[in-house]
């Protein structure tokens, strides 16, 4: 895994959840990073379906910042594998050159634009007389 990048360590449903947990690592000393959290603030029905709202703190803490989390009687899993891939995953969409620059917006604006050239070329070729 590389050094640069955030490790998914928790994930939790709502914000309220994350600020407690959050508070602690900081009070530790542990650099704390939260993604989507935003996004289930504003509808928190979304939480479940972008996977929770991540807490990330950088690999060289990641030891220590489980330990807090088993201290603190959350459910820790042993190994952190199975945020490792999400983690790579989510490093490979912002990574993609020419779009990585872009915000979000822009990216969905590429997405839906990309899609309706998909169908039109599509049905211009199902159009076509024989």
């Amino acid at each position: 895994m590389n050094s640069n990048h955030p490790v998914t360590i928790y994930t939790f449903t709502y914000p309220h959840e994350l600020m407690v947990v959050k508070g602690k690592l900081i009070s530790e000393n542990i650099e704390c990073f939260v993604m989507d959290e935003l996004t289930a603030q504003v509808n928190p029905i979304y939480s479940n379906a972008i996977g929770g709202i991540k807490l990330q703190v950088m690999p060289e803490d990641v030891e220590k910042a489980m330990e807090i989390l088993r201290e603190a009687g959350l459910p820790v899993r042993k190994d952190i594998s199975e945020f490792a891939y999400q983690d790579a995953t989510d490093r490979t969409k912002t990574d993609l050159p020419l779009v990585k620059n872009l915000n979000t917006e822009h990216k969905n604006i590429l997405i839906i634009s990309f899609i309706l050239i998909l169908i039109f070329t599509i049905l211009l070729f199902i159009t076509l007389p024989t």
